[in-house]
């Protein structure tokens, strides 16, 4: 073999092995995690590694739920759809956990707020640059697969006039910090009137990994126990109806790819949920 096709074989076998070496780090750098958890076990095996959970939703749509970690399946607990680690019991295989610094996350992963490493999916939320809560969604297997929303729009009385979705934008609150003070019913009314449903919505969404939503393109949105209403965007703000209005009154806003409520009622009582996205 002539030299300067040897130097080009060995260019390219080494380029090669360090492609399937990235590869095996950012599946690395997830799992395996410290507890024994892996994400492709079913809800049955969990139980029977980690003893009964502390809540068990799945026969309404949601899921399992441990003190340091949350698990979202199908209703039988054969698929896997979602991971959510809350908890400093859990590791990351890089070591990232609840408590590690922003600074970490961005080392590892190389973005502090989402990432791909590998065939994971990851998001981090923060409390004063702490890691608070990390959420993995799969990219192949079982735990990419997303619940089918329902065939059959749900609808509510009365029923709004169906919104458009041209020109339609979801804007990144501009909002930092919180809890921010409970929002008025009235001003939620008129940002629901003026609002518009964009793609972005549109798919099934986890809470912190107990309930679940679907949100349709026509505006409506239900849940696998019977709860259904109506949802608009007006920028930053995502305004619902129906059992959602219990919370804000129905205001949420959007903040790194998740529907999230965060406010303070008028009793000084803080209140946070925050939805995030089925796999896609």
């Amino acid at each position: 073999m002539p030299i300067t096709h040897r130097r080009f074989f060995v260019r390219l076998v080494f380029v090669v092995l360090l492609t399937a070496v990235t590869a095996a780090q950012g599946d690395n750098v997830v799992e395996p995690l410290s507890n024994g958890l892996s994400l492709s076990m079913s809800a049955e095996q969990v139980r029977a590694r980690f003893g009964a959970p502390v809540s068990d939703f799945r026969s309404s749509g949601g899921g399992i739920n441990y003190r340091d970690f949350s698990l979202v399946y199908n209703s039988a607990g054969t698929e896997l759809w979602h991971c959510v680690i809350k908890g400093s019991g859990v590791r990351l295989a890089s070591g990232i956990t609840i408590g590690s610094d922003r600074s970490e996350v961005e080392r590892v992963f190389g973005n502090g707020d989402h990432a791909i490493a590998g065939r994971y999916e990851l998001s981090f939320q923060y409390t004063r640059g702490a890691v608070r809560e990390i959420r993995i969604n799969v990219a192949s297997g079982p735990a990419s697969r997303q619940p089918t929303p329902p065939t059959t729009p749900p609808t509510t009385t009365p029923r709004p006039t169906s919104p458009t979705t041209a020109g339609c934008r979801l804007e990144e609150t501009e909002k930092k910090g919180g809890p921010f003070p409970m929002s008025s019913a009235t001003e939620n009314a008129a940002l629901f009137r003026s609002g518009c449903v964009p793609a972005e919505i549109v798919g099934s969404w986890f809470s912190q990994g107990t309930s679940r939503i679907d949100i349709l393109a026509d505006g409506t949105y239900s849940s696998p126990s019977g709860g259904r209403g109506d949802v608009r965007v007006n920028g930053a703000h995502i305004i619902f109806t129906g059992p959602l209005a219990a919370w804000n009154n129905g205001r949420a806003f959007w903040a790194q790819r998740s529907i999230q409520f965060y406010w303070r009622n008028p009793s000084g009582s803080i209140n946070a949920f925050a939805f995030i996205a089925a796999k896609r």
